[in-house]
């Protein structure tokens, strides 16, 4: 039986694995069923699956992603963006988009769901050193989803968009007990499964549309605060991922958070936060303790601008996928 294959590109960006595909090469309308394919076992294919197409508009690359937590659409993902960002100048994607390297910094422009996300690449001899996401129109897409306090169970948290934020020490207060810090599928990332699930009840949304976000301002070397992603599908245990996935998204979340609870670690309308992903001493991570960047502009409490860097992105493979030939449907 012949197999059906497509060029791909695959990165992960602080363990968020994503499978970067040309969407000009894939069937119209079967982009769900080919996602969820790659998705799940044998493919593994990450976290997210991006379909880039060529651009419609002032973008460079238009892009569209499906998440395995929700598995549909999702506006935008900072660590696909990032990844993207490497893989520019490293694989094909120079010439299949017709990208123009431009020394000492190179801006791709991303046309997204949440709108238009331009990526810086620095280089440094030649090869990509830093590479930096603008989301520009994030926030004020994120505000439109809705950002307010709520309580749950007694537990104060913010709901960011489609993103529920919780500091630690409020969860503490409430569990002194337990360990969220961890990500061992255990009884104590349950209760936090349990909390989230709640919440969606209460408000009657359909199935698991938020990602939870927790940090604290405990860092451990010289970082403002401290991150932990905690994506659930539904109510139970956060997907499993190695260690504590960094999420550029997320990021921008929790900074809001923190500006709205008026925790940011400046004062004035600019300023930078850097946030350490997981705890070192819980979590050992090959990679050292990695850590991002996230440079605000405020109005006010409210976020206007943002842009982020993460300290590890890598290609992981490139080449042609071949997708399982059975026929049984995954989701």
């Amino acid at each position: 039986m012949k197999q059906e294959a497509y060029t791909y590109i695959k990165g992960h960006c602080g363990w968020d694995s994503v499978t970067l595909l040309h969407g000009n090469e894939i069937p119209i309308g079967q982009e769900h069923r080919i996602a969820h394919l790659l998705l799940n076992p044998p493919c593994h294919g990450g976290i997210e699956i991006g379909f880039m197409y060529p651009p419609e508009g002032k973008e460079d690359i238009r892009l569209r992603i499906i998440d395995s937590t929700t598995k549909t659409w999702l506006p935008m993902c900072g660590g696909m963006s990032q990844v993207i960002g490497l893989a520019a100048f490293q694989t094909s994607m120079e010439q299949q988009f017709r990208l123009r390297k431009q020394y000492p910094k190179t801006r791709i422009l991303i046309g997204t769901d949440s709108g238009l996300v331009p990526v810086d690449v620095r280089f440094d001899g030649g090869c990509p050193a830093e590479i930096t996401t603008l989301m520009p129109d994030y926030p004020s897409y994120m505000y439109n989803e809705g950002v307010r306090p709520v309580n749950i169970r007694g537990i104060p948290a913010m709901k960011i968009g489609y993103f529920l934020v919780f500091k630690l020490d409020d969860l503490q207060r409430a569990y002194p007990d337990a360990e969220f810090r961890h990500r061992r599928p255990d009884s104590d990332l349950e209760v936090l499964g349990d909390i989230q699930a709640e919440y969606l009840q209460n408000q009657r949304l359909p199935g698991s549309t938020l990602y939870s976000m927790l940090y604290d301002l405990h860092p451990e070397e010289d970082g403002d605060a401290r991150i932990f992603t905690r994506f659930f599908k539904g109510k139970g245990v956060p997907q499993t991922t190695p260690l504590e996935a960094q999420c550029g998204t997320g990021t921008i979340a929790v900074g809001m958070a923190m500006a709205a609870r008026k925790e940011l670690p400046f004062t004035g309308n600019t300023g930078q936060i850097l946030f350490e992903w997981g705890s070192r001493r819980l979590t050992p991570d090959p990679y050292g303790l990695r850590k991002s960047i996230l440079n605000l502009e405020l109005q006010g409490d409210y976020l206007i601008r943002a842009s982020f860097s993460h300290n590890i992105v890598e290609l992981q493979s490139a080449g042609t996928v071949y997708l399982p030939s059975f026929n049984s449907r995954l989701y």
